[in-house]
């Protein structure tokens, strides 16, 4: 034979390592200090993104136009939908929020009015 194979002991060699030694505490230091910084981060969105109260914005005098909407009819403005109760018929229309929302608080208390 040319060449000859060492044996290497690893079982041995992983025992006398240990489990935690100083490169591995200091590691999980900077790592754990990381991920501190970004869970505080995440969690002024936890705090701060609710959702204010909300209804949808009126129709426009065009819009009211276009669903031929009367006197004699009564708008309801909900919060995820419009309803329209035709007095004379005795029916219910219901449209989407076609302008968006009306908010109770500041734009800038929370992300979900954004």
């Amino acid at each position: 034979m040319a060449g000859t194979q060492a044996v290497y002991d690893l079982d041995n060699l992983f025992i006398n390592l240990k489990t935690y030694g100083n490169y591995q505490i200091r590691q999980l230091l900077v790592v754990s200090s990381s991920l501190l910084i970004v869970s505080h981060s995440l969690f002024l969105f936890l705090a701060i993104g609710y959702t204010p109260d909300h209804q949808c914005k009126d129709l426009s005098e065009e819009q009211l136009s276009i669903y031929n909407v009367t006197s004699y009819d009564v708008i309801n403005y909900e919060k995820c939908h419009i309803n329209i109760f035709r007095g004379l018929k005795n029916i219910t229309d219901e449209l989407s929020c076609i302008n968006g929302h009306n908010f109770s608080a500041n734009k800038d208390i929370s992300f979900v009015i954004e």
